[in-house]
């Protein structure tokens, strides 16, 4: 008898402290202007579903100012503590390629809240503009990437006749370089090239060093010709790999978008570009969203053919942040999925929602 009442009183103890945890696993949000179910769910690692059903919503709809129940994961609370602690004003310079929605992500805030905090009744801004901002640079802990420097390759010693030496050098890639270029400079198949540095793909940026044997094929050894792109009325010299994923991107031209979708069969705009780069046999690793490539990508303010083009707030619930990616044509074309499917676009019709170029 006395086993059975310390067993019934040990069964609700557990019972009260596991409510007592479901209790205090969910927070409150409040509404902020340009949120979303979708987004809010996002932010605090849950379903659009799941907070439906926390908070006894029939609909996705809801308004700024409205309190909503969430759960307190440790992402979400993280995010709070980080937004509590950044209660500081300073002054930030607006800067070429920069725009409210940069600005606000690189300090954890919204771009409704960056335009009360300066009065701006639109989203336009300028260069050398003085803007208040809230917080400290989000980016400032983060440790900064040394970007190598071109080195221009030694000039291999005039002579009439080629060095016959099969020993293994060291080439550093110049601005301009492919595999084929260098590899038709030393007397070598691109393959061969590829299983000296154990490259998986075509892909090489400048500053990195390469093993090569022998030496250049003549005193006078240039690189290869490359092939030359027109578009409409400007003309540039793109390098193989950069042709290759030209030729590809613009093959699928009218293939419809499909959401998710990365096969001919349907693509999305990130979907696009990573069986694009996929099929010119560039490894970029898995696929990743539009946000995701512009992680990887380096920033550029004066683009080449091949570069990235990044969007931000092209659909609802995206505001400030990059939610579109396309590849770079030149002439101010570029081409990406759009709701009619992968077509060329002017970018001036873009302008409003543009951030910036990448190069990867």
């Amino acid at each position: 008898m006395k086993r059975g009442l310390y067993s019934a009183f040990a069964i609700g103890a557990a019972t009260m402290t596991f409510g007592q945890t479901a209790q205090a696993a969910t927070t409150t949000y409040t509404v902020q202007q340009g949120d979303s179910l979708g987004l809010i769910a996002l932010k605090h690692d849950t379903t659009t579903t799941k907070l439906q059903k926390l908070n006894n919503l029939t609909s996705d709809r809801i308004y700024v100012s409205q309190k909503l129940k969430v759960p307190a994961t440790k992402k979400a609370a993280s995010k709070m503590t980080t937004t509590k602690k950044t209660t500081t004003t300073s002054t930030y310079t607006v800067k070429s390629g920069d725009s409210l929605g940069l600005i606000a992500m690189k300090y954890n805030m919204s771009v409704a809240k960056l335009k009360k905090l300066n009065k701006l009744s639109s989203d336009f801004i300028y260069v050398s503009q003085k803007l208040k901002v809230t917080g400290k640079d989000v980016t400032q802990n983060k440790k900064p990437t040394t970007s190598k420097k071109p080195t221009t390759p030694k000039k291999e010693p005039a002579s009439k006749k080629p060095v016959s030496s099969t020993k293994t050098k060291t080439y550093s890639v110049a601005s301009g370089d492919s595999l084929g270029v260098i590899a038709s400079k030393y007397n070598m198949s691109v393959s061969s090239l590829k299983e000296l540095n154990n490259l998986k793909s075509d892909l090489i940026f400048v500053g990195q060093k390469l093993k090569i044997k022998g030496s250049t094929k003549t005193t006078t050894a240039s690189k290869a010709p490359e092939k030359i792109t027109a578009t409409n009325q400007s003309i540039e010299k793109v390098s193989y790999s950069t042709q290759r994923i030209l030729n590809i991107a613009k093959k699928y031209t009218g293939v419809p978008y499909v959401f998710g979708g990365s096969t001919p069969n349907g693509f999305d705009c990130s979907g696009y570009i990573y069986y694009v780069y996929k099929e010119a046999g560039l490894n970029l690793g898995g696929r990743k969203t539009a946000a995701g490539y512009a992680s990887m990508a380096s920033s550029v303010s004066s683009p080449k053919i091949g570069d990235l083009v990044f969007f931000q707030g092209t659909y609802s619930g995206m505001q400030g942040r990059i939610s579109h990616v396309g590849i770079y044509l030149g002439n101010g074309k570029f081409i990406s999925a759009l709701s009619k499917g992968i077509g060329i676009s002017d970018l001036k019709y873009w302008r409003d929602s543009f951030v910036r170029y990448g190069r990867l």
